[in-house]
């Protein structure tokens, strides 16, 4: 999601560095200095200007306090370095400081269930439920003929439901694994439940790795946070990490804790994930390095890996997309890699890794998923990776006449579309969803856009192109969108009358951005909507039907958050977005926070998310 004008705020700031105890060699601090000080753009287009960027400009520009950093060279780990600080106005990150790693959790968890699949405790296709003793996957229509197993499981493609978990505050009650099972009170999940027949289709779904945690426990007889420190955590050397949830005060207190898109600090602190399995795991960059070096052994055949060859071939086999069982697969048949990331409120993260000797992991206290993408793309740079690195392209020359042909909006689907203008330099796209911006013609139909968004589910920075498909007469009938990990959508071409609603609604969110102001009713839709999530019901005629069917997915977790944080005591527009989000400053009784809404133009509200202070 892209934002608006940056807040301005009472600090700057200072990155300072934290390096490892161990002295590092010049050659290697001179890399350091090359990946903080030289970051690339994720595109060059030849004959162009080319600005790069220092760490400590992306972390004034997207308000991250501090972020810490593990590059994997050559099969060991070459350096671990903290920049900044654990939480504003405190200590500086080090190479120890803990961070969540929310779901990077899976990997790790995955080695424990691979472990014991290795040691003919389990096996990979059998049907859980002969292993499950304490709680089964009730049988269903879904289930009669196709059993859920742990390989799918592991992949996301056993058809199981709640594809993630929104944690708890603390002081809050936590639920124990069945009640997070069954979706009982307190646990703000709904049940975990098998929603589609198994092996069928890919869908993210880390109530899958909750039944993991119980089939674990039910084999081995330990709890999950011990069995996962003696049976993955210690024997690696991961002697920073920890799934002890909630985290003990004297871990907690040399931790990073979570930060706002402003920079500030949460007042409410970490959250706390007790489901454990599938987002529960604190550590440093420097272990989860420990645990890439451990799988690349493993594949090698290493002497005193935890896996065996063919195990670990399988963990990084692809499913039915490019997850593998733990970890995402990566698509380069020459290097092949593995990555995952990971996202709890304030912690985003993020490693990749080639199966032989190359890797990093990059973690952050704050808003800084693009931070840690920039750092990833800055050392592939510097350590010349085949993969990662800034895409550079030279531009074709193509005569205004054909330009003009391309002119005109497409429809995406029945609620997004893409407009395509002129602005006397070239052509420029605007979407829905995205704010207007140049595109670059690589050929007489096909085009570039400047800004490679980084794609948050593959990690790697691709371009999105725009191929334009024409008609007998030479006039544009269609558009195709090929984005990051070649993912598609086409677009018909609306007629003028067809068009130019679309295109007054897109003039409209500009003039809104350019002169800051929010859109109509905005106000009190949201506070009408805060009263209804909090009562435990909604409006299905103030919301779209996608919104609707996510709030109510999410309903108990929602009441019980709003709920408690009791009446609306006043709100402030503070900002719009190039792409129509409006975002709100709400004062509660008993708490605050940024609310971001967007309407559409039949004035139902389309998306709203709170981030708390």
């Amino acid at each position: 999601m892209r934002y608006g004008p940056a807040v301005a705020l009472g600090f700057f700031f200072l990155v300072t560095y934290a390096s490892a105890a161990t002295p590092v060699d010049p050659a290697v601090e001179r890399r350091i200095k090359h990946v903080t000080e030289n970051i690339p753009p994720a595109l060059i287009i030849d004959g162009e200007p080319v600005t790069h960027t220092t760490l400590s400009q992306q972390m004034a520009a997207l308000h991250v306090p501090g972020v810490s950093v593990a590059v994997i060279h050559k099969g060991k780990l070459q350096w671990a370095r903290g920049f900044g600080v654990a939480r504003v106005g405190g200590n500086p990150v080090t190479p120890n400081t803990l961070f969540q790693a929310a779901s990077i959790s899976k990997p790790i968890t995955a080695l424990a269930v691979l472990r014991l699949v290795d040691s003919g405790k389990l096996n990979l296709d059998t049907d859980v439920n002969e292993y499950l003793k304490s709680w089964r996957i009730p049988d269903s229509e879904f289930t009669a003929k196709t059993k859920v197993t742990l390989r799918e499981l592991l992949s996301h493609t056993a058809g199981i439901t709640v594809p993630g978990f929104g944690g708890y505050s603390s002081g809050e009650p936590l639920p124990t694994l069945l009640q997070s099972l069954n979706g009982e009170l307190p646990a703000n999940n709904p049940p975990i439940r098998v929603d589609a027949v198994p092996h069928m289709v890919w869908h993210y779904a880390g109530g899958g790795y909750v039944i993991l945690r119980q089939i674990l426990e039910d084999a081995t007889g330990f709890p999950f946070a011990k069995l996962l420190q003696d049976s993955v955590l210690s024997p690696i050397g991961m002697v920073n990490s920890t799934f002890e949830q909630p985290l003990s005060d004297l871990a907690l207190a040399g931790a990073a804790v979570p930060h706002d898109r402003e920079g500030h600090m949460v007042s409410t602190g970490p959250r706390i994930y007790p489901e454990m399995a599938p987002d529960g795991l604190w550590t440093t960059p420097s272990d989860l390095a420990r645990y890439v070096i451990e799988v690349q052994g493993s594949l090698a055949g290493r002497k005193g890996s935890l896996l065996s060859v063919s195990t670990a071939h399988a963990m990084l086999t692809a499913q039915l997309n490019p997850y593998g069982l733990g970890a995402i697969v990566g698509d380069d048949k020459l290097h092949p890699w593995f990555t995952h990331n990971g996202g709890n409120y304030g912690y985003p993260c993020l490693f990749v890794a080639y199966n032989h000797g190359e890797g990093a992991v990059i973690m952050a206290d704050g808003n800084g998923y693009e931070l840690n993408v920039a750092m990833l793309r800055s050392i592939a740079q510097e350590y010349n990776w085949p993969d990662f690195r800034p895409i550079r392209h030279h531009v074709a020359v193509v005569d205004a006449v054909t330009l003009a042909r391309y002119v005109g909006v497409y429809r995406l689907s029945p609620d997004s579309f893409a407009a395509i203008a002129e602005d006397g330099k070239g052509l420029t796209i605007q979407s829905t969803d995205e704010g207007r911006q140049p595109i670059y013609p690589l050929s007489s139909s096909e085009f570039v856009l400047r800004d490679a968004s980084p794609n948050p589910f593959f990690n790697r920075d691709e371009e999105t192109r725009i191929r334009f498909m024409t008609d007998e007469e030479g006039q544009s009938s269609e558009l195709t969108l090929v984005g990051p990990g070649g993912a598609v959508a086409s677009a018909k071409r609306l007629s003028d009358p067809q068009a130019a609603p679309i295109l007054a609604e897109m003039a409209a969110i500009t003039h809104r951005f350019r002169n800051q102001l929010p859109a109509a009713d905005g106000e009190r839709l949201l506070r009408r909507l805060i009263v209804d999530i909090s009562a435990g019901h909604l409006d299905d005629d103030m919301v779209t039907a996608d919104l609707d069917a996510e709030l109510k997915s999410l309903r108990a977790l929602n009441q019980q958050v709003f709920s408690g944080l009791g009446p609306v005591v006043s709100m402030a527009f503070m900002r719009t977005t190039s792409t129509g989000i409006d975002t709100y400053h709400v004062d509660f009784k008993n708490g605050e926070g940024e609310m971001d809404i967007r309407l559409q133009d039949d004035g139902k509200l389309r998306s709203v998310r709170y981030y708390p202070d």
